[in-house]
Order: structure tokens, then C-alpha cells, then sequence
């Protein structure tokens, strides 16, 4: 059912098990298993610092928006909607792009950052994420 998170990690070393269940889509599960991973061993953990949006421009979206492909049959489609910047994988929910620079974007539920290469010819040629996964996507068409 949509709504409900669930995430496990088992540490042999210490025979530590992190459970976390949630019906909050936006619980930060990768961050916060780090951070306990971290406690766990001794060491300090720092507050999060929210991250500071950027107003979305015309330009920065003509620069992305488009279709990245993974591999055969799994596309990045990068969009606008309702003057607003989304991203849908192939099978999947769009997602909601929000600028921290130029080039960065962060989603609301998803824990890593969409990161596109720098223009050129006014169109970027590649998406990666950033963070909690790790895709990379080439441009394909124009």
C-alpha cells in the first residue's frame, strides 16, 4: 500500500539490527541509518541543515528538460508541469524537481540529488544521482 516505508540494516560486527517502519514517504531512512551506524560507533553526529532552494528559471529548465536513457527499456523523462520541473523513471512516480543551483535538484521523497552536466549548446547531456542511489542517464534525442 502507497504511504508506508520500511528500511533494515544488519550490522554482523556488532550484531546491530536498524529497523525503521514509517507512514511518512518523507522519513529520511538512508540519513538516519548513517547517522545511528555512526552513534553506534562513537562518533558525532551534526543536525542536517535544510537545503536552500533557488528560484527556477526559464533558461534553467530549457536546459534540462528531456529524456535520459539508463539502459534499454528504463528512461529519465524530465519535464514542466504546471511551471514546475518533475521527473518520472520509466514505471514510476513523477517527482518534483526543486533547484539548490543551477545545474542541482533535490526531491521531496526520495533521499539523494539529481545532478545535470553543464549546458552545452544550451542542453545538458547527462543526469546523475546523487546520494542514496546511483543512476546516470545520457540525453537521447533532442
Amino acid at each position: 500500500m502507497n504511504g508506508f516505508v520500511g528500511a533494515l540494516t544488519f550490522i554482523p560486527e556488532g550484531e546491530y539490527f536498524i529497523c525503521f517502519l514509517t507512514n511518512d514517504d518523507n522519513t529520511p531512512k538512508y540519513a538516519l541509518t548513517e547517522d545511528m551506524i555512526r552513534i553506534l560507533n562513537g562518533e558525532e553526529v551534526q543536525p542536517v541543515e535544510p537545503e536552500k532552494l533557488i528560484e527556477l528559471t526559464p533558461k534553467m529548465k530549457s536546459e534540462v528538460i528531456g529524456d535520459y536513457l539508463v539502459r534499454p527499456g528504463d528512461t529519465l523523462h524530465v519535464f514542466e508541469q504546471d511551471e514546475r520541473l518533475y521527473l518520472r523513471e520509466t514505471g514510476q512516480m513523477k517527482q518534483e524537481l526543486f533547484p539548490i543551483d543551477s545545474r542541482k535538484y533535490a526531491f521531496t521523497l526520495l533521499e539523494f540529488k539529481a545532478v545535470f552536466s553543464e549546458a552545452v549548446g544550451g542542453v545538458s547531456d547527462t543526469v546523475e544521482f546523487v546520494g542514496g542511489g546511483w543512476v546516470r542517464g545520457g540525453r537521447i534525442g533532442r
